[in-house]
This record gives structure tokens, C-alpha cells and sequence, in this order.
């Protein structure tokens, strides 16, 4: 017959080896479950920079429309004017003007936002966007101070500011100097390429 201590001692060598065999099987699945989380994250993460690719190209088509780039560029060098008051008897009465310049700060404002909230890169839309914003605010900055000045509103256009304080600053970093183009009307463009030859 089997002896008492040799059946005891089986069933401790049993015991112990389900424990292994347990302990393997969780330290395996713990290994699979980490490998899934890994593949899980960054599969999120992929697709994240997958909206945000979508999102820029968005932003990309519609400051590239012909209606967007014909206002702004009208805008930009064509409106004229002295000061603040000269510029609101001219452009700010008028429905149709003051649509053309709400259609183009309403766009940086809302890219401002954007970044400011960290939801596009700072140095990809630096890349699609630099000379729309640095342009439009070099030219309308002063007038939209004025404009919060009088009517008691300090900070108008806070995330267009923004978004001009951040690409400003990236071209900066870039160029090695501070931005200054300071166009204020297409006769200044004409100039400062004469001005080159």
C-alpha cells in the first residue's frame, strides 16, 4: 500500500505546482492585458492625430476659400484709414464691411481659442496659417484695442491676440527677429518691393 506520507507529500508537490502554474497564468495574462493597454493607447492616440489632421485640413480649406481669401485680402489692402474714428465712418456703419471683417477675426479668434486650449498644435498651424493672423492683426490690432478702449470691453479679440502673441513668437524663434511687416495697404506692399530691387 501507499504510504500516508508519500500520498501527503504528493498532494503538497500538487498544491504547490497549481499555485505556480496560477501564479504564470496571471503574470501571462497581466503581460497580454499590458500589451493590449499599450496597443489600446496608442492606437487612441493615432486616431487623435488623425482628427486633428482632419481638423487643420478644415481649417486650412476654409482660410483658403476664395470668399475668406477675397475679403481678407480686400481688407488688408484695400481698407484705408487715418485712425479709429476715420475707420468707422468709412468701414464700421457699413453691414457689408463689417461682415467681410467679423467673417475674418471671428476665424483667428476661434483659432486662438483652439490653441489656447491646447487643442491644435501650436507649430503645425504656425506652419499653415503664419501670415493670415500676423498680417490681419499688425494691421487691426491697434483699431480693436481702440475699439475695447471705447466701449468699455479691454480685451477684445482675446484669443486672436493669443494666437498673435504664439505665431509671433514662433517666428521669432524661427527668423531670428521679432515680426513687423506692419502692411497697412497694398500701396506699402508695392513699396516695400520697389523698395527690394
Amino acid at each position: 500500500m501507499v504510504d500516508l506520507a508519500l500520498l501527503q507529500s504528493v498532494s503538497y508537490i500538487a498544491g504547490a505546482l497549481g499555485v505556480c502554474v496560477a501564479a504564470a497564468y496571471y503574470v501571462m495574462n497581466l503581460r497580454i492585458s499590458q500589451r493590449n493597454q499599450e496597443l489600446n493607447l496608442k492606437a487612441q492616440q493615432q486616431s487623435a492625430d488623425t482628427r486633428q489632421a482632419q481638423f487643420l485640413m478644415q481649417i486650412f480649406n476654409t482660410i483658403n476659400e476664395k470668399e475668406f481669401q477675397r475679403d481678407w485680402m480686400e481688407m488688408l489692402w484695400s481698407w484705408k484709414w487715418k485712425d479709429y474714428d476715420e475707420y468707422i465712418e468709412k468701414y464700421g456703419t457699413d453691414p457689408e464691411k463689417v461682415a467681410q471683417l467679423n467673417h475674418i477675426l471671428q476665424t483667428y479668434e476661434g483659432l486662438g481659442v483652439l490653441l489656447e486650449n491646447k487643442l491644435v498644435d501650436s507649430k503645425m498651424l504656425y506652419k499653415m496659417v503664419t501670415w493670415g493672423p500676423l498680417l490681419t492683426w499688425e494691421k487691426y490690432g491697434p483699431m480693436m484695442k481702440e475699439w475695447g478702449r471705447r466701449t468699455g470691453e479691454p480685451k477684445m479679440y482675446p484669443g486672436f491676440e493669443f494666437l498673435y502673441g504664439v505665431l509671433s513668437g514662433l517666428y521669432e524663434a524661427e527668423h531670428g527677429y521679432r515680426y513687423g511687416h506692419k502692411v497697412r495697404s497694398m500701396d506699402d506692399v508695392l513699396a516695400s518691393l520697389r523698395s527690394e530691387k
